[in-house]
């Protein structure tokens, strides 16, 4: 789930509800990973990668999927911590509007008087700064640049694109902030929320508040059907 997900996901959709209540209908088994609702990067990783290692022996293979501020924390969890060994289990990663080599947005909290109103807005909102830094275009872009997913993962990226006229209230403000830096989706600039090495879905006229699809439903079950279909079509790929 995405950042906050236990407290803003009635807006913003972080918490994958109405998704996985779909794939309940229909049924597709899922569950939710509960990481921290606003931990850092390292800290979800680490939750992540405990919870992979709980899961290591179980027959069934894993799909994971990840929203926003969750998506830098998979990528770190299964190919970004030297040593730890490749997530057999794990088939398919899809990376919907990550954080990947973070957010602009963090470096605007760090000029005066925007850094004070930033750190009273984080303090008011019980976050933790250093979770936000977490996600800051330096760090990130560190983490991203020692990034080396298995080559047995399946690897789909799905971005929205939005234009001026599509944009959502939820994402207007930033985007307009962002525009200078190049084509954003409200977050994060839409180069920077692609994972190496896969396949891309572009949500032409979305941004990153994918969940504000009026036809997420559909969406969500295309999603799910591609993923598989690509999953039967490729070659088998050993893990180690």
């Amino acid at each position: 789930p995405g950042w906050d997900y236990r407290s803003s996901a009635v807006i913003t959709g972080a918490d994958f509800a109405a998704a996985r209540g779909l794939l309940d209908r229909v049924g597709v088994a899922n569950g939710l990973v509960a990481i921290p609702s606003n931990g850092s990067v390292e800290e979800n990783a680490a939750r992540l990668a405990e919870e992979l290692r709980r899961r290591a022996r179980e027959p069934k293979k894993l799909i994971l999927v990840s929203a926003s501020s969750a998506g830098p924390a998979v990528a770190l969890a299964l190919g970004g911590r030297p040593g730890a060994g490749e997530p057999c289990q794990v088939r398919a990663w899809l990376n919907a509007g990550g954080l990947l080599q973070g957010t602009p947005l963090v470096e605007r909290y760090h000029t005066w008087p925007v850094s004070w109103f930033a750190r009273f807005f984080v303090w008011l909102q019980d976050w933790d700064w250093e979770a936000v830094e977490s996600m800051s275009p330096a760090r990130s872009r560190a983490r991203f640049a020692r990034l080396r997913l298995p080559p047995h993962l399946l690897t789909l990226n799905y971005i929205g694109i939005p234009l001026s006229g599509s944009v959502t209230p939820l994402a207007r403000d930033n985007y307009y902030a962002l525009r200078r830096q190049g084509p954003n989706d409200g977050l994060t600039l839409i180069t920077d929320a692609l994972a190496p090495d896969g396949a891309t879905i572009a949500a032409l006229g979305r941004d990153h508040y994918l969940a504000e699809d009026p036809e997420l439903d559909l969406t969500t079950l295309a999603l799910a059907q591609t993923l598989i279909v690509m999953l039967e079509s490729r070659a088998p790929v050993s893990c180690p």
